[in-house]
Parts: C-alpha cells; structure tokens; sequence
C-alpha cells in the first residue's frame, strides 16, 4: 500500500453524450454509464493484447488521466498508464457509440 490507494477507481476524466458518460479506472475497464441512473450500460477490459491492422501487436494497460474522447459516433480512449506501479501499455482504442 501506500498513499496512492485509487485503485482501481475512476482516476481519469469522464465523458458525456446527452445519454451516456463513458470512464475508464486503474483496472484497465472502460465503462459506459446510463446518464440518468448512473447503470452500467457496457465495459470492456482494454487491459490486454490487441493485434492491429499493421500485424503489430499492442498492449492496453490502466487507464488514467485524460478520459475517453467522443466524436463523430466514435468513442477514442488511450490504454496503458505505468506511474505508481500501474499497467504500462501503449494503444489508441476506438469504440462505436452505434455497436457497429
């Protein structure tokens, strides 16, 4: 232990559509809310490998800082954050507000 004890709460910023707010915590879990009832909608652990286009494996980690960005029906989210002894990685997530 010691005096960071966040973990694994939600550190980083949130972000909001009029529906939903999207954040990601310590633990590598990016979760989208219901605005009006605070219930957890989706989540997904980017805390793992990912294999991209370019055939170069990255590796999400914590999640901490700057929070989810929204744009265009997109949802981008950094993954991997090593201070205070947290998950490294090194990945650009990008999620649809629509499931597609």
């Amino acid at each position: 232990a010691g005096p960071f004890l966040c973990w694994p709460g939600i550190s980083a910023a949130v972000s909001s559509t009029a529906d939903l707010v999207f954040a990601g915590g310590l633990d590598g879990i990016l979760r989208a809310f219901d605005s009006e009832d605070g219930a957890i909608l989706w989540e997904t652990n980017t805390r793992q490998s990912f294999g991209i286009r370019n055939g170069v494996e990255a590796k999400g980690g914590s999640i901490e800082a700057d929070g989810p960005v929204i744009v265009n029906g997109q949802v981008f989210i950094t993954s991997g954050y090593e201070k205070w002894g947290e998950a490294p990685g090194n990945v650009v997530l990008v999620y649809s507000l629509n499931g597609e």
